[in-house]
């Protein structure tokens, strides 16, 4: 899943509750993610899915959905989702993010927000074969 650059913030950032920021800035600067990078992955991960295309554009729309920030493809996994459980995309998103933070909370009403080990575990996997995935690339890019 892509890493976006750490002094981004998206509209899904700002529009969470000041204390999920507070743990997805924890998680970040713990696995040395952007903040956008750990949202990337907490839906990825909650939609159970592989990888999102590195390069993959985003939406420049004058949208003010907070989908926009995300890659395209993300975005229609989200879409596909939502249409799925019948629900709104942006709650697609909260559920993720949820989850992510606290396996058993579906909101983020409910969600406790301490640092996991298996979660932060999760992500610097994540960081660590994104790592060796751009080192084989240009390997394969040198004669």
């Amino acid at each position: 899943m892509p890493i976006s650059n750490p002094d981004t913030k998206s509209k899904i950032f700002n529009s969470l509750p000041k204390k999920v920021q507070s743990a997805i800035v924890a998680y970040a600067e713990s696995a040395e993610l952007s903040p956008d990078g750990v949202i990337i992955f907490a839906i990825a991960h909650f939609l159970e899915l592989e990888s999102i295309r590195e390069h993959d554009s985003h939406s420049h729309t004058e949208s003010t959905s907070i989908l926009n920030d995300l890659p395209t493809s993300l975005q229609t996994e989200i879409e596909n989702y939502a249409a799925l459980y019948d629900m709104p995309p942006e709650f697609v998103v909260e559920l993720a993010i949820a989850h992510f933070l606290d396996p058993d909370s579906i909101t983020f009403d409910d969600c406790q927000t301490r640092l996991q080990r298996d979660r932060l575990e999760l992500l610097r996997l994540e960081k660590h074969q994104r790592s060796a995935t751009v080192a084989q690339r240009s390997a394969m890019l040198v004669p």
